[in-house]
């Protein structure tokens, strides 16, 4: 559905009146609850490739890979990349 949504215009970069983007809710608790880790991990990857700032910061100073669970390595690993890729 992210790719879908992406492909037609919706915007990978829009923030909430609490300043959250579409990154912060893929990798946030409440989306892995009722998504499998691979969609969420599609989901994430399409968001950065659609240019979603992975340091983006919300009102609460917490960016999307302070809301990943330590123990997801995986989605840990994707976010890093990004950043590590957007720092070069």
């Amino acid at each position: 559905m992210v790719k879908l949504l992406l492909s037609r215009g919706a915007d990978s970069c829009a923030v909430t009146s609490q300043g959250k983007t579409p990154l912060h809710y893929a990798c946030g608790w409440w989306f892995r609850v009722d998504c499998p880790s691979e969609t969420r991990n599609e989901c994430v990857r399409a968001l950065i490739q659609a240019g979603t700032n992975v340091t983006s910061e919300d009102d609460h100073g917490r960016t999307p890979i302070d809301m990943v669970n330590e123990q997801d390595f995986v989605l840990l690993g994707i976010l890093g990349s990004a950043i590590h890729t957007t720092r070069d």
